[in-house]
């Protein structure tokens, strides 16, 4: 079904209608679905010259900004001492770290594209918890009167071949929430299966926004600015027109009888006509100032969205300090431990939701390890962390986390090469004892 189509407008309400359109817009952004500025020429023999250029620059921002947040992986762990049993739980629904991070990554394009990112927690009967990285664009939302950060209702719509359906899932007291599953019929909803109760105090849905949107349920794109982009093509659309008409010169000339011009056979033009003159057309004006205009749209472009855009892959690493990166993508670090934040929270209770059906009530609290986004500057995060483990200011564990190392694991490993090297320095001294040196 077409989400643009009159039929499916008419299943929403106006609030709907306009998150809609507003998410539609910038996944056109985000996929390159722009608007043609200037309408192509026809050629006599039906080709188009098509002089429009698109630049989907809207996409390099997210996925940007989405590599700064989930590009190196995210590692969490348990609070509370001795919970290996609930730690081999959560790893078993999230899955090896390749799934997790796959599913982290397309969880923060949702949410850098339409501010907002869903997660369903799938809880079948005889089947293990599962999760589900929600489209926004399939996901509406009520929030709760009282406190608009939290939803008092939430509409899941999905298609099954031709047909609509939703999944209605509601609060009805402050413990327990309800849902059914209902389809579309003709103009109204007519239910499919019946009410069932959901024994939580919170939905199997899990919210969180990309950046903050005070005094609203919904949050921040990193495309709120994607006009700019529009401006950007079209600038750049013209320029390409310019190029293209000039680069290939038109040739023009007055003063010529019928009989007055031949071409002889070293194809030079000559004239009998006195007033006879053959020109180029040239291009009027210099380009530097509408090129000029467009470097400085990609400026602003970079500069309202906090993402700069140089390249931290096309820098010189080996000559680029660690505080120098740190300079240079202040602005982007900044916004990146801002999604943190909202990011974090929802991981936090998702996982504290995860372990509550799974039988291990409600008190455990994940603590999440975010790794440095910059290109890593060994020298230098050797050194520091050689002066915090010296100074006693953090463990070993805590260091080996950093490093994105399973500390346990590690130490069982340097405990058997220990052991192994001590049975091999045994034994070699009594064979040199035996005279088998």
């Amino acid at each position: 079904m077409d989400l643009n189509s009159f039929d499916y407008k008419k299943t929403l309400t106006s609030e709907q209608k306009e998150q809609l359109e507003q998410n539609l817009a910038y996944w056109n952004y985000y996929r390159g679905n722009f608007k043609k500025w200037l309408i192509p020429k026809v050629l006599p023999n039906g080709h188009q010259i098509d002089d429009n250029v698109r630049v989907a620059l809207s996409r390099k921002i997210v996925n940007k900004g989405n590599n700064f947040l989930f590009g190196k992986g995210l590692h969490w762990q348990l609070a509370q001492d001795n919970a290996t049993t609930q730690e081999t739980v959560l790893s078993e629904i999230w899955g090896n770290e390749e799934s997790k991070n796959v599913f982290l990554t397309e969880l923060g394009i949702n949410g850098g594209v339409t501010g907002d990112f869903y997660i369903q927690i799938v809880a079948r009967e005889n089947q293990p918890l599962s999760l589900k990285n929600l489209d926004p664009l399939w996901v509406y939302p009520t929030s709760d009167p009282s406190d608009q950060n939290e939803a008092s209702k939430y509409d899941l719509r999905f298609m099954l071949g031709s047909e609509l359906y939703r999944i209605r899932h509601e609060r009805k007291s402050p413990v327990a929430w309800m849902y059914l599953k209902e389809r579309w019929n003709v103009n109204r909803w007519e239910t499919v299966e019946s009410e069932r109760e959901w024994s939580f105090s919170w939905p199997f849905i899990v919210h969180g926004k990309n950046l903050p949107n005070p005094n609203s349920f919904f949050g921040s794109s990193d495309l709120e600015d994607a006009d700019i982009n529009d401006t950007i093509n079209l600038v750049a659309s013209n320029l390409n027109r310019i190029i293209r008409i000039f680069a290939h010169p038109i040739v023009w000339g007055y003063g010529f009888g019928s009989n007055a011009m031949n071409v002889d056979s070293s194809k030079i033009i000559t004239s009998t006509g006195e007033d006879a003159k053959l020109e180029a057309l040239e291009l009027a004006r210099d380009l530097s100032s509408p090129q000029e205009y467009l470097k400085f749209l990609r400026t602003m472009y970079s500069e309202v969205t906090n993402v700069p855009e140089s390249d931290p892959e096309q820098l010189k690493i080996g000559s680029t300090s660690g505080f120098a990166l740190e300079v240079l993508f202040n602005d982007l670090l900044l916004k990146t431990g801002i999604k943190r934040s909202f990011y974090g929270k929802a991981l936090i209770e998702l996982n504290r939701r995860l372990l509550e059906l799974s039988g291990f009530g409600d008190g455990n609290i994940t603590t999440l390890h975010w790794p440095n986004p910059l290109p890593a500057d060994k020298i230098s995060e050797t050194t520091s962390d050689q002066f915090e483990l010296a100074s006693g200011l953090v463990s070993k564990r805590t260091l080996s986390t950093k490093r994105g190392y399973d500390f346990d694991q590690e130490l069982e490993y340097m405990t058997e090469e220990q052991t192994n090297n001590t049975t091999l320095g045994e034994n070699l001294i009594n064979a040199m004892r035996n005279g088998q040196g």
